[in-house]
């Protein structure tokens, strides 16, 4: 039945007589290929398993599988780029004497719970560090000042061959962090590429960055004040980067130093960053000033600065350069947002680019008055850019409080909106309609065409027309006076708001 049931076949059954072989080949074993070809397959799952790595891969586990593998492996370590990953819970000397020329990896996260790392864990991370001519990636995360100490002690010399170097510290904040000496590496990081410091100081940086011609990530991260760097040694250190693309400068508190006295300076270019796209700041805006009066970055595409809260926000330096790049001159799109405990204001890109490319610029400050006094002073400062900007934004976030608005009047809201005057589309989110709208209600006659002047589009996400009757009657007087003047705009409401 079974046999009556199959369905026959379209051609005659082949067998070994018709063609002197056999119709079915020998199956092959991976055992069977050759090593040339098992060498290209352990290629492939390199790329596989670094797809979401920067440092290593475990080639180890490949070569465990059997004699001939682990031959094949260890006769291609420059081909498979094979590299050992050293940590505090690894067999450190047996690993560099079984290998003794292999690249190593450094990898520490330290735990301060007492009863684990205790001083004496710490040796096979001495002991890789020891081995500066193999070091390649070394990122040590989560220091106190002890260990951090113990671990600066033993890298006092070059390492001729690191390219990644990772020290964050959990004690930035306190008065006694170890501070990098200016012995350092050696004073020397020719292959360096990647240099990241959270809470670590290292005042004598810019020194080292002399010898890092091929530094192409600069990250520094909650800066203490005792690690402290002028803009003017900063700037003189960039300069010497031809290949820096990255740079992140995060201070962790607003105050400067004690002995540092800003003046506004006139633009001075001492460093050409050629190769710098992307930018990120976090302190207070005299630093930045006098840090981007000294440099010049053509090619920027990605700029986030953030600021403590400050009495005034003067930053025509920050604005000045903004406006030479290539990259995010006239830009099309400007948001206005509003948060708890900062505002922010981010210009998009420009029509027919693509990628991430913004200007995004925060202010950490509490308050309805002073968020929108902030952003207005901003605007003021920004008025290239904003000439060139089509549609404006307004969010507010959710966790805006209640009674949020209660200390800013509505003219303040109509200062901030003021000088956006080639913008013909307006968005303002349903956070923000109560207290924006009745803002236009003040907008009548020449004041209504003198506002937002090129404005054809007015959306107001969520403001359903059968519940916002006081939003509509605020805004009546706005819509007719522009009628009349011949410059009518359209309202749309609800969810029309969101596209």
């Amino acid at each position: 039945m079974l046999d009556e049931a199959r369905p026959h076949a379209p051609y005659p059954a082949m067998n070994a007589d018709m063609y002197g072989v056999g119709w079915f080949a020998p199956r092959g074993t991976i055992g069977s290929l050759p090593d040339n070809i098992l060498l290209e397959i352990f290629g492939f799952y390199r790329l596989a398993a670094m797809r979401f790595r920067d440092c290593a891969w475990k080639w180890y586990t490949l070569a465990h599988v059997c004699s001939r593998w682990r031959q094949i492996i260890l006769a291609s370590p420059h081909l498979l780029d094979l590299r050992l990953i050293c940590t505090d819970r690894t067999p450190v000397m047996e690993m560099l004497e079984a290998f003794p020329t292999f690249p190593i990896i450094i990898s520490y996260l330290h735990n301060a719970t007492p009863l684990h790392h205790l001083p004496q864990d710490w040796g096979n991370i001495y002991v890789a560090l020891g081995r500066r001519d193999q070091a390649r990636w070394i990122s040590l995360s989560r220091l106190t000042s002890f260990p951090l100490e113990v671990f600066v002690t033993v890298m006092q010399e070059p390492f001729p061959s690191l390219t990644f170097l990772e020290l964050r510290s959990n004690d930035g904040n306190n008065e006694i962090v170890q501070v990098l000496p200016d012995t350092f590496l050696g004073r020397s990081a020719p292959s360096l590429e990647y240099l990241i410091l959270q809470g670590v100081p290292f005042p004598t940086l810019p020194e080292l960055l002399f010898s890092a011609n091929n530094l192409i990530s600069l990250h520094l991260a909650d800066i203490p004040i005792i690690g402290y760097i002028s803009p003017e040694a900063l700037a003189t250190g960039l300069s010497a980067l031809p290949r820096l693309t990255w740079l992140i400068i995060k201070f962790s508190s607003p105050t400067p130093p004690p002995d540092r006295t800003y003046q506004r300076l006139l633009p001075v270019t001492c460093a050409v960053l050629s190769s710098l796209t992307f930018l990120t700041f976090r302190g207070i805006t005299e630093y930045l000033e006098d840090l981007m009066a000294r440099i010049s970055a053509p090619l920027l595409d990605l700029v986030n600065a953030s600021f403590f809260d400050q009495l005034t926000f003067d930053v025509p330096q920050l604005f000045r350069s903004i406006g030479s790049s290539r990259k995010l001159r006239s830009p099309k799109r400007a948001t206005l947002s509003i948060y708890h405990g900062f505002a922010k204001i981010v210009f998009g890109p420009r029509e027919g680019t693509a990628g991430p490319r913004h200007f995004s610029l925060r202010i950490l400050c509490g308050g309805s008055n002073r968020q929108v006094s902030s952003l207005t002073r901003i605007c003021n400062q920004s008025l290239p850019l904003l000439s060139h900007v089509q549609r404006l934004d307004v969010k507010g976030g959710s966790c805006l409080q209640q009674g949020w608005h209660d200390d800013m009047n509505s003219a303040q809201w109509l200062e901030l909106l003021r000088p956006f005057v080639a913008v013909e589309r307006l968005h303002i989110s349903e956070r923000l309609g109560p207290h924006v709208v009745p803002a236009f209600e003040e907008l009548t006659g020449a004041r209504a065409t003198a506002m937002l002047p090129a404005l054809h589009s007015l959306f107001l996400e969520g403001l359903l027309p059968s519940v916002s009757v006081s939003e509509r009657e605020a805004i009546a007087p706005f819509m007719a006076a522009r009628h009349d003047s011949g410059r009518p705009i359209a309202i749309l409401w609800g969810e029309w708001a969101r596209c």
